[in-house]
Parts: structure tokens; C-alpha cells; sequence
């Protein structure tokens, strides 16, 4: 019955079979081609284009341009000038006729120290003086100008 024919024929269908059903399961990746770099092989997914880096805002959103004088400029000043220029002093100290205007802003204080000119005795601008962590005098003259515009 079984003749070493038939069974070859049979061992031969069942190896092709098993063959074939392990070829269709296999989950095959194509080589890359060889001009093709090894990570497009290694790295499939999803690619997006970078995108520019957004422009800095311009310094007129974050705060206006704000003219402060220097501090030389402010030496010889009257209180007419201080006035119109810085606006009310935060506080004043008067003393043997010269008076100490102080300016508080949250980045700085300034002093500045007013003695009396000349025969009228009007008081002027003698010495000016910043306090603040790191502050510079002239960053200091435009913080004062900058909250007397922002008040108005």
C-alpha cells in the first residue's frame, strides 16, 4: 500500500507545505538599496519638518521706548524740571535748607540731594544717587521716568 514511491511524494508535499506556510507568516523586510543611508532602515516612522523658531517680539510690545536723561544731565535741575520730568517724589527730607527727594520704583531708589543756587536760593540738583541690587544709576533715572508715564 504504502510504497516508498507514494511515500516520498507525500514527505516531499508535507515539507513544501510546512516550507511555503512558514514563507507566508515570515514578516520580511526588504535591504535597503545601496545607495539608501541604514537608518531609513532602522528608523521608519513618521517625519515632520522642523519648524523656524519664532521671531523675538519687538521691544515697543514689552515696554515703551522711554527717554531718561543721564545722570550729568539731571545735575543743575530745578524742582520745576524734577517735577515735569519724574513727577512727585516719593518722599521728601528737608534739612538746614537742602532737601533729599527720594524716587522708589521696584527695581531701584533714588536720591536726589537738592541745595540752593545762587542769590534767588532756588534749590538745584547737586548729587544724584541709585540704590538697588546691580542697578545703575542710568537704569535707575529710567525706571523712575517709566512709572511716572505708566501713572499718567
Amino acid at each position: 500500500m504504502n510504497s516508498p514511491a507514494g511515500l516520498s511524494r507525500r514527505l516531499t508535499a508535507v515539507l513544501l507545505l510546512t516550507f511555503l506556510a512558514g514563507c507566508a507568516g515570515a514578516n520580511v523586510t526588504p535591504s535597503p538599496a545601496p545607495d539608501t543611508p541604514s537608518t531609513a532602515a532602522t528608523n521608519p516612522g513618521p517625519r515632520t519638518a522642523a519648524l523656524p523658531k519664532p521671531a523675538p517680539e519687538p521691544a515697543s510690545k514689552h515696554e515703551p521706548a522711554i527717554e531718561a536723561p543721564k545722570a550729568a544731565e539731571v545735575i543743575g535741575w530745578d524742582t520745576a524740571a524734577l517735577n515735569e520730568t519724574f513727577g512727585p517724589a516719593s518722599l521728601v527730607r528737608r534739612d538746614l535748607g537742602a532737601e533729599i527727594w527720594q524716587y522708589r520704583t521696584d527695581e531701584c531708589v533714588l536720591f536726589l540731594f537738592l541745595y540752593p543756587a545762587g542769590t534767588e536760593g532756588a534749590l538745584k540738583v547737586e548729587h544724584l544717587d541709585a540704590r538697588g541690587s546691580g542697578t545703575a544709576t542710568e537704569t535707575c533715572l529710567k525706571s523712575v521716568v517709566r512709572r511716572f508715564v505708566a501713572r499718567g
